[in-house]
């Protein structure tokens, strides 16, 4: 039997630490913070660590680990997170994991393998590289490895030389890029009984959020927690250090930034943090999006419908959403109400909907933002059917049908599986989607089982 485990995901600022701590009691959980600062000691303010006080007795782990000059990385994050989980089940309790580092999350979920090698590693070539970061700098480094992998550099901070070397080791010694690997990995299937919900509101009260939690920052002390760190002897080469909010008062701090300008920084990239944070759930096939405007922001109403969540039958979507059968029953009911287009069929009760969605079958359920409006169409009939047709087929133009393929509204369900309808769809959406928002939504259906 599977094990359970919850993660509570979401960007910077969306309430993920209370609402963690709001499930754990209900559930017996205990937390384990997905944060790549918090785990560091002395850095309270910028990382906005959960206070003592709001712990509410419930015990947190991965928090106040390390001192800043340690370094702290993926495969050590995945380490402790496996001792602490072993620690919980051992107790008979619910490991909760929390945060926003959406690739650490993700190296538990699904017992990432990084390749990390103890033996047969040609030791002269990593020591050329060790003499060659501290020869010409980490830069030079970096810019090696963005010659032969550079989604592994877009995803490595250049002074994070350790993994930067490790990834180039990784090609010369299998001929491979790493984040192939990486990526292979991401794509096993994960071994628990998971349940992985994301936090979502509109962007304009996130970034309201972002710019109120900057003030508070300040206001709390932030500046005065630099000034300490430097007095340790940290710099903004420390790993540690170029986390938000840190690397840019110490600028302030060092007199290369007015305070006002390091202010203005740290909100503009923080709300482009969260939007790449967002960006990266969305590509996450397990994930269960909650809005919390539809709760009221309230975490008791979000924290109810959770546990209401785990009791169901449930309908995966590999990108982008989720929804157990009934809450896709209604948004397919709504459509069909609204179309008089008499070739659709129409699903009258929950039983009908889960019929219809282990059988053959695809339904598309669109909504266009700008427009308002919204469409359906079931494509079992024409398993072959050109994709480049999509925009008729759901009733809406070309032009609304290229938005709806890269928004999170747009929701395509297979329930006919291994046709390449699937895969055509798919390759369909990869063309005409935004590169930046991954928004075409495709599905694994089992709404008879409960999710694992």
């Amino acid at each position: 039997m599977k094990q359970k485990l919850i993660v509570i995901a979401g960007p910077t600022a969306s309430g993920k630490s209370s609402l963690a701590v709001l499930l754990a009691e209900r559930i017996g959980g205990e937390i384990i913070s997905a944060d790549s600062m918090q785990v560091y000691r002395f850095m309270d303010i910028g990382s906005a660590k959960i206070r003592e006080e709001e712990k509410h007795g419930i015990r947190h782990y991965l928090i106040d680990c390390l001192d800043p000059e340690e370094e702290f990385n993926i495969v050590r994050f995945q380490e402790l997170a496996g001792q602490a989980m072993t620690e919980i089940y051992e107790r008979g309790k619910i490991p909760i994991i929390a945060g926003g580092t959406g690739f650490y999350i993700q190296s538990v979920l699904y017992q990432v393998d990084f390749g990390e090698r103890t033996e047969d590693t040609d030791l002269s070539f990593r020591n050329s590289l060790s003499r060659l970061a501290e020869e010409k700098g980490p830069r030079f480094l970096h810019e090696m490895l963005r010659e032969v992998d550079p989604a592994s550099a877009e995803a490595i901070h250049e002074n994070n030389v350790k993994r930067v070397i490790r990834a180039l080791e990784y090609h010369r010694e299998t001929g491979r890029r790493i984040s192939d690997h990486n990526r292979e990995q991401r794509e096993r299937e994960s071994p628990y009984e998971l349940y992985y919900y994301v936090l979502n509101m509109p962007r304009p009260i996130l970034y309201e959020r972002i710019d109120r939690r900057v003030d508070q920052m300040l206001k709390d002390g932030l500046i005065d927690e630099v000034k300490g760190l430097m007095e340790r002897g940290l710099t903004d080469r420390n790993l540690s250090m170029q986390g938000l909010g840190y690397k840019e008062f110490y600028r302030y701090l060092t007199g290369s930034l007015t305070l006002s300008e390091a202010t203005e920084i740290v909100k503009r990239d923080t709300r482009h943090f969260a939007k790449r944070q967002l960006t990266w759930f969305k590509r996450e096939k397990d994930a269960r999006w909650l809005s919390l405007e539809r709760f009221d922001y309230d975490p008791e109403k979000t924290v109810d419908y959770m546990l209401k969540d785990m009791e169901k039958p449930k309908v995966s979507l590999r990108e982008g959403t989720y929804g157990d059968a009934e809450e896709i029953y209604g948004i397919m009911k709504q459509v069909f109400d609204e179309l008089e287009n008499k070739e659709l069929y129409c699903l009258d009760d929950l039983e009908s909907v889960q019929g219809y969605l282990s059988g053959d079958g695809y339904a598309v359920v669109a909504c266009d933002e700008e427009s308002g409006r919204i469409a359906a169409s079931l494509i079992c009939q024409y398993p072959g059917r050109d994709p480049s047709n999509l925009g008729n087929d759901i009733g809406l133009s070309e032009e609304e049908c290229d938005r709806v393929l890269h928004m999170e509204s747009a929701v395509v369900l297979p329930a006919y599986r291994g046709q390449h309808l699937e895969k055509r769809l798919l390759e369909y959406a990869e063309e005409r989607a935004d590169r930046s928002r991954t928004g075409y939504l495709m599905a694994t259906v089992s709404p008879h089982n409960p999710a694992s």
